[in-house]
């Protein structure tokens, strides 16, 4: 996670712009890049419709970074006028789950059945893995290091909040599923 000195007091909202999908964006002037530490991944969803071959992965948060989030929420909420958005329509970059679970980040990690990812994903020996290897992957057995980067916010029909990315992620195995309340994974 970042230091305590982090630049989230130093977030200055840019300009809105226009982007490809229907919405807008305001970008920061220097992307915050979040460590998450020993994450784990409880839901792996493959496409609703059944027509893609692409899966999600859900990230679970912690309470540094719940804190963190609530932090940065509170920047963000403090500056959204400037870009005409209205604090009931902030969305946080973490989503509430059902009571006593820990909320999952609205960042989600999505690669295809064949591996492929815009994601850059390696071992522990810092070796990258290739699509094959990823597609090999059983996600519940495994913990990562993961590199978030947060670029600014989108806004879309009156809701507005974080515009994030998870650029690399560092995998480790383990013997079996992290989670107390899950079997273990097939291979």
């Amino acid at each position: 996670m970042q230091p305590a000195d982090n630049p989230v007091h130093h977030l200055e909202l840019g300009p809105l712009v226009s982007n490809a999908r229907g919405g807008k964006t305001s970008n920061f002037e220097r992307p915050v890049k979040l460590a998450l530490k020993g994450v784990t991944t409880p839901f792996e969803v493959s496409s609703f419709d059944g027509t893609s071959d692409r899966k999600s992965l859900d990230l679970r948060s912690s309470p540094e970074l719940r804190e963190f989030c609530a932090r940065l929420d509170q920047r963000l909420k403090t500056q959204g006028g400037q870009i005409t958005c209205k604090p009931e329509g902030y969305k946080s970059l973490l989503k509430p789950q059902k009571e006593g679970y820990e909320p999952l980040f609205r960042t989600k990690l999505t690669l295809s059945n064949s591996g492929k990812t815009p994601v850059k994903i390696f071992d522990e020996a810092k070796r990258r893995l290739s699509e094959q290897e990823i597609s090999e992957i059983c996600w519940r057995d495994c913990t990562m290091n993961v590199l978030l980067s947060i670029r600014g916010c989108y806004v879309q029909s009156g809701q507005w909040g974080p515009l994030a990315h998870v650029e690399a992620i560092m995998l480790r195995q383990e013997a079996a599923c992290p989670f107390d309340d899950e079997p273990e994974c097939d291979p």
